[in-house]
Parts: C-alpha cells; structure tokens; sequence
C-alpha cells in the first residue's frame, strides 16, 4: 500500500541559484526589515532572525548566536562563533548551509512546521533526503553529495523532480521499515533513485507509530500473563505515557532516541494488592527505567528490550 503525502507549500522568500542555475538570488533582508525562518539540517533544526546585517540563530531551541552579514559571491552569508566554535551560515533562499568548526557542514532546508517535514534515510553508504513543501534536500555518501530540487512533482506514494541535469525519483510504501544500522522501526518503507543511482530506506517519523497507540503487555520475558493481570500503556500527545502496572497506575514521559526509548521516572499511585500482582508489577516498572529498544513484529504486536535483553511483548488495543 503506499502512502499519500499532503503537505501545505511554503511560501517562496527567497529565489535561489545553485551550480548550473541560471536564476538571481535575493540578498539578505534590508536594514529595517526583521525576518524569521526555520530550517532544518538533517536531524537539526535551527531559528532564524534576520536584523539588518546580523542574523539570531538558534541551534536546537539553545540560546540564539549573533552572526554578522560577511561578503559573498551570492546569497547571504552571516559568520560568527559560539564560544570558540567558528559558525557560518550561508543562506541561498529555502536552501542554505550551516558550517559548525572546520569539519562539520550541514545542508539545510527552509520549512514552515513540522507538519510540513518528510524525511528518509538508509545506511550503506549513508543518505537522507528531506522535504518540505514543495522543495526537496538529498544528500547521498554520508554527505560528501548533496543535491537541491527547488520544485517537486508528487503523486500517491511518488515523488519525482529535475534541477540542473539531476534527476530524483522516490517511492514512498507505507509498511513497517526497520533500519538496517540501529533497528529503529519508522512507518514506510522507500526506495529512492538519483541520476540511475539506486537506494533504499525508512522514511517518516518513528514516533507516529506509537503515539496514541493502546498496547496490552502479554509477556515479561519468558512469563505469559494470566487473564486477570491487567498491564497495559499508552502512548499519548506531547511524548506523555500512562497505563497500570498490574495495580497501581502510573504516567510519565518519554522520548524517542537513535537507539530507543527513554522514559522519565514514573510516577505511580501506591496501593496494595496481591503478592503475584505486585511482583509482575514490579518487573514490569522496572524495566521501563532502563534504555529500551522497540520492533514491530507486526503491525499490532510490540516488542520492548532493555539493555540486558528483557523483554516484554504487547498486542495493541484498538
């Protein structure tokens, strides 16, 4: 089955020109003008406030870095640093480059909200290729390629777009992908083509296949529960999850890692019950305080694995 995508277009601030691009670029904003946009670069996300000839930029919601308006052969470049860490943005209308120290230089993305972000990914050699409106971002050989399409053509499940005698093709499958590297579980599967070159991957955000899921826990490692013990949980809105333990209820917060889940302390209600339940309660909490793995085996069955291979296993409740 493959999945439609609906993303509302970003409006145009910038024109952009790249190598074998005949199109004028736009300078930075002028003096009185105060300009804020988001961009995202790779897997971070950075604000943007043009003030005449500094720019505020903020990396990861961390405190904003003012970077002043340096000269430039086209498009905007601002330069500054962070402390001792020389910083560079270049800024060449919804596409830009952020250079962070000598080593590390990310292309990036203009976006609108993270409703209008799509990512892929896949290993061997590493590539990601991230859209947002109807510009799209690939960057294929653990970044040593990178390649800007200015206009995407979409249709169910496809994407497709030209610019500077390259040309992308994307499938997007809507079936459970996990990443060949870490496991991560994401919610399609894509297959991706650039000039011939093929690539396959995971695209779509691991989160979406958990929130507001329902999940009834029906093993802890080895120990299938009898019908009258009662663990379940739910992933909520805003990275919230609450359940019961097997007696008493408990509710937290997680976060979606690299590698997994993380889970806040949770906090529970204290009540007493019989010794069979509270010991399966007890195994159960425990193992939501270490770093856990999650797979799918199916699309309704969840595997959760802490560091020392403990596992438990639920089947979702519709």
């Amino acid at each position: 089955m493959v999945k439609i995508i609906k993303l509302t277009p970003i409006p145009i601030t910038f024109a952009v020109i790249l190598a074998g691009c005949s199109t004028a670029l736009i300078g930075p904003p002028d003096n009185k003008a105060k300009l804020k946009t988001q961009f995202i670069c790779g897997d971070r996300k950075l604000d943007t406030r043009f003030d005449g000839e500094k720019l505020f930029l903020s990396i990861d919601e961390n405190p904003p870095v003012t970077l002043e308006l340096a000269k430039a052969a086209s498009g905007a470049r601002y330069t500054g640093h962070d402390g001792e860490k020389p910083l560079e943005f270049w800024n060449k209308g919804r596409y830009a480059t952020l250079s962070m120290g000598e080593h590390n230089h990310l292309a990036c993305l203009q976006y609108d909200s993270d409703d209008n972000i799509y990512q892929a990914q896949g290993q061997e050699p590493g590539w990601q290729f991230t859209h947002a409106g109807d510009a799209g971002l690939l960057i294929t050989n653990y970044g040593a390629n990178q390649y800007y399409f200015p206009a995407l053509e979409r249709s169910p499940g496809h994407i497709t777009a030209k610019n500077a005698g390259d040309e992308l093709a994307v499938r997007i499958f809507q079936e459970i992908c996990h990443d060949s590297m870490s496991g991560l579980p994401y919610p399609d599967r894509v297959e991706l083509s650039i000039n011939n070159e093929r690539h396959k991957g995971c695209g779509g955000k691991p989160d979406d296949l958990l929130r507001n899921t329902h999940w009834q826990i029906e093993q802890i490692n080895d120990e299938t529960l009898a019908d009258h013990i009662d663990i379940h949980l739910t992933f909520l809105e805003d990275n919230a999850i609450a359940g019961s333990a097997g007696c008493n209820r408990f509710f937290g917060q997680y976060k979606m890692q690299e590698y997994g889940l993380t889970f806040t302390p949770l906090a529970t209600t204290m009540m007493a019950c019989e010794p069979e339940q509270m010991r399966l309660e007890q195994r159960f909490l425990n193992q939501l305080q270490d770093n856990i793995s999650h797979q799918f085996a199916t699309q309704n069955r969840l595997k959760l694995f802490d560091q020392k291979g403990n596992e438990l296993i639920a089947t979702q409740i519709k």
